[in-house]
């Protein structure tokens, strides 16, 4: 599934991938994604839309194949889950070193540090621009990830967990630095629901 192969061309990876995330002041897309779990057959497929607005305004609203809510209204994150009618809270600034809010809402520069980040060469790439990420501390969730760029804008990720589960998402129909609306980072608790918190 992770379809970026390939030697990486000799370039500030760090520094072109970062300009590329900071140039995403806002962030709007559908998606469409699959997961493959090595300890089970076949694809898990995931579809719902996403949005963040820098500095740390996220959600994401998964609608298959399980629902999901996460949002983060820049104090803390609300992770919903249906299913379970529960929903659990924490602090933003504990985990937004390790959740999507990091990869595309938080402190770029920060978060990069975190990665050896390579820029693979045109032939590789399926996108305008392909950037391989390898984290360089053993307590990272992923082994591997991908970020692929299309005219400039976010349009494929896919990782590899610590569990190899394989991901990939793909963004439809991006909208840049267009106004959200503040609502859709307020997380409405719905009623009779099982709620965790942590400091």
């Amino acid at each position: 599934m992770i379809a970026c192969t390939g030697a990486a061309v000799a370039a500030p990876a760090n520094t072109m991938l970062s300009d590329l995330l900071e140039k995403h002041k806002t962030y709007q897309a559908t998606f469409k994604g699959n997961m493959r779990d090595p300890g089970e057959e076949g694809l898990q497929i995931m579809e719902g839309r996403v949005a963040f607005q820098r500095p740390g305004l996220f959600a994401w609203i998964q609608k298959e194949p399980d629902a999901m809510e996460m949002i983060a209204d820049g104090k803390r994150i609300w992770s919903y889950d249906p299913v379970l009618e529960q929903v659990i809270v924490k602090p933003q600034h504990t985990i937004i070193a390790d959740t999507p809010v990091a990869l595309l809402a938080g402190d770029t520069v920060r978060w990069l540090r975190n990665f050896e980040v390579e820029s693979l060469a045109e032939e590789d790439c399926r996108y305008t621009q392909c950037f391989v990420l390898k984290p360089d501390k053993i307590e990272s969730t992923f082994i591997i990830l991908h970020m692929n760029f299309k005219q400039g804008i976010l349009s494929e990720i896919q990782f590899q967990d610590v569990f190899e589960r394989q991901t990939q998402l793909l963004f439809m129909n991006p909208v840049v630095n267009k106004p959200i609306p503040s609502d859709t980072f307020i997380f409405n608790m719905p009623e009779g629901v099982d709620v965790f918190e942590s400091d």
